[in-house]
């Protein structure tokens, strides 16, 4: 909704495991800002082709991670961004 930002924002539909597999090689993180989520991967994923995740400690994702690990506070915006910085 920020005009200065919207080219610099890309929204993507689900995309193919062989898409999905480039953009984790190219990317300089994964931002994951989910508060619900299924299985969790997408931090192991993003790991697996040694990038950064920024996600929230939701639903399965708060069993596997300790809060330091998870840089994205829900609903918080500010401390958010704080953290991932």
């Amino acid at each position: 909704t920020d005009p200065e930002l919207a080219g610099e924002v890309v929204e993507l539909s689900a995309v193919t495991e062989p898409v999905k597999r480039w953009l984790l090689e190219r990317c300089a993180a994964v931002v994951y800002p989910t508060t619900y989520e299924g299985f969790g991967l997408v931090p192991f994923e993003a790991a697996d082709h040694g990038r950064p995740c920024l996600f929230a400690r939701q639903a399965s994702l708060e069993e596997l991670f300790t809060a330091e690990d998870a840089l994205l506070v829900p609903w918080n915006a500010t401390e958010s961004a704080d953290r991932a910085v």
